[in-house]
């Protein structure tokens, strides 16, 4: 699903509904990307397409989720936005995801105290660089192994061990009260 069409999340979202005869009662705000260089070099177009999947993706399922909650006067739904370390400290080489994922965290904090009352309940994972196939493809260990201030800003966050994918999706799983 293209997050950046907010007419292709409604469909997508009718889909499931019809599918399965409800709304999820968790959602995944997980939808990403980046272009990993100085911004200098990327193009206006770059940053938009970061922006417009990681920011207005995340807006895009929340809103029209949301809406159907609220409308619907259903029992809340559980949403977890996938976040990251740099989306608060910054990010040197990783402006537009930061900045992307500075602004579903703070859509996150904002409607966990506006939809409440509509039993929507709101939660942030930032777990930092986990190894995945798409990092390998995409020479992930080149990025991890930069020698420059990327490099540095790795070696800096406050981990010892990167989390697995595994570990990620199992840590938050007794925070919804869906089964």
């Amino acid at each position: 699903m293209d997050v950046r069409h907010p007419e292709i999340v409604e469909k997508s979202v009718d889909a499931i509904e019809s599918e399965f005869g409800r709304l999820p009662n968790v959602v995944i705000n997980n939808a990403a990307g980046n272009f990993i260089m100085a911004l200098e070099r990327l193009s206006p177009n770059a940053v938009r397409t970061v922006v417009d999947i990681v920011l207005l993706g995340a807006v895009n399922v929340t809103t029209e989720i949301g809406r159907c909650v609220i409308n619907q006067k259903k029992d809340g739904c559980s949403f977890f936005s996938i976040s990251t370390p740099y989306a608060r400290s910054g990010g040197p080489f990783l402006l537009p995801s930061a900045m992307s994922k500075a602004g579903v965290e703070n859509m996150t904090k904002s409607l966990s105290a506006e939809w409440a009352k509509h039993g929507m309940r709101f939660n942030v994972i930032a777990p930092g660089p986990i190894p995945t196939k798409i990092i390998d493809l995409n020479g992930g260990q080149q990025f991890l192994n930069h020698g420059s201030s990327f490099g540095d800003f790795l070696q800096n966050l406050k981990s010892s061990e990167w989390p697995k994918l595994e570990e990620l999706i199992g840590s938050r799983t007794g925070k919804s009260k869906a089964n």
